[in-house]
């Protein structure tokens, strides 16, 4: 990382490399530390974030969770975010907002732990590839049965890395997660849509992480009149697809061209997601006005 940037912590901006944080933290030791991925975009009105009170709302979301009580309000985070993308003179890239337990103690008990704080922005290149190879993993979705999977939070994503770091040692890109009655879940950080005969498909909410890329697709399918399905779908119906794409905050929109060696329409993005994907980016690099109202401008 460049030495002048600057980060936000513990409610100081503050040079990159002073950010410290204490080895006992309960973040490390227990995956205690819920967080957020958010976008920010270069528009003729300058810098613009996608969405921004909504992944703050899941953040807060996320904090109680885990008995944290953040001391920062939303729109107090709004304004933070601002200003740290101005001392960081960047148009567009990737923000990572943290909040964590200290290093006061050691154990599960949270009551008397300091909570921390975090808020990083960073450049963020677009995938140059048009389509992902994906297998179907072993390992499961994390079952709502024993956790509250609506949350994002650290912990939650050694499922994750176990997922993918499985799935490129045997020759694939990503995975596909099935849910604990065997239905199609996610992949390893993005949700997943299929597209049949004009319908779209997408799982339903239950087993997945709600994402704020897959709400928005869905909303915006609906208003050019597509219909948007969600459902239980088993992976051959991700197979016999015309179209497989996932989505998620970083990535966007990327097109799947084969799932476990069985390849998907022609291996390359299909009319739906073309269309799809082109619409995205006209709302968050501010050039749709009927979206206008999910752009944050910074200046």
């Amino acid at each position: 990382m460049k030495e002048s940037r600057v980060i936000w912590f513990n409610g100081e901006f503050m040079p990159w490399e002073q950010a410290q944080m204490h080895p006992i933290s309960q973040a490390l030791h227990y995956g205690l530390a819920p967080f957020e991925g958010i976008r920010f975009y270069h528009t003729d009105r300058g810098p613009a974030i996608f969405r921004l009170r909504k992944h703050l709302k899941r953040l807060l979301y996320s904090a109680k969770v885990v008995r944290m009580e953040i001391q920062y309000s939303l729109e107090e985070l709004v304004e933070i975010i601002k200003e740290l993308i101005r001392r960081n003179s960047m148009e567009g890239g990737y923000i990572r907002p943290c909040f964590f337990y200290g290093g006061e103690t050691i154990g599960l008990e949270v009551r008397d732990s300091v909570i921390e704080g975090v808020i990083a922005v960073l450049p963020w290149p677009n995938p140059s590839r048009e389509f992902l190879r994906v297998k179907t993993s072993p390992y499961r979705r994390l079952d709502p049965r024993s956790i509250d999977i609506n949350a994002k939070i650290s912990g939650h994503y050694v499922n994750s890395f176990s997922t993918l770091h499985e799935a490129k040692e045997s020759g694939f890109e990503d995975a596909i997660l099935l849910d604990q009655d065997g239905y199609v879940a996610e992949a390893s950080v993005e949700n997943i849509f299929a597209v049949k005969g004009g319908v779209v498909y997408t799982p339903k909410l239950g087993s997945i992480l709600p994402g704020i890329t897959r709400d928005t697709l869905i909303i915006v399918a609906r208003d050019i009149e597509f219909q948007v399905e969600e459902k239980d779908l088993r992976i051959q119906f991700f197979r016999e697809a015309d179209e497989v794409f996932v989505c998620g905050t970083a990535m966007k929109i990327l097109a799947v061209g084969e799932i476990d060696g069985v390849a998907i329409g022609n291996r390359r993005p299909g009319k739906v997601t073309r269309r799809l994907a082109q619409l995205y980016k006209d709302i968050v690099e501010g050039r749709d006005g009927r979206y206008i109202r999910w752009l944050t401008f910074v200046n």
